[in-house]
């Protein structure tokens, strides 16, 4: 399993939750994609919420 590398916000919201989005997607695991049983480059887009607790 690999980590995220690089994490970019394309729609930022500010008040500093836009670097927390990227800091926790660089701690999520995934499997890469392989072709010909080579790990390829991918891109995705991914959405991260946030929910405010009281």
């Amino acid at each position: 399993m690999d980590n995220v590398t690089d994490a970019r916000v394309v729609k930022g919201l500010g008040y500093g939750l836009d670097e927390e989005a990227v800091k926790i997607a660089k701690t999520w695991k995934f499997k890469p994609a392989t072709q010909g049983n080579k790990p390829v480059p991918l891109s995705l887009m991914a959405v991260v919420s946030f929910r405010l607790n009281e």
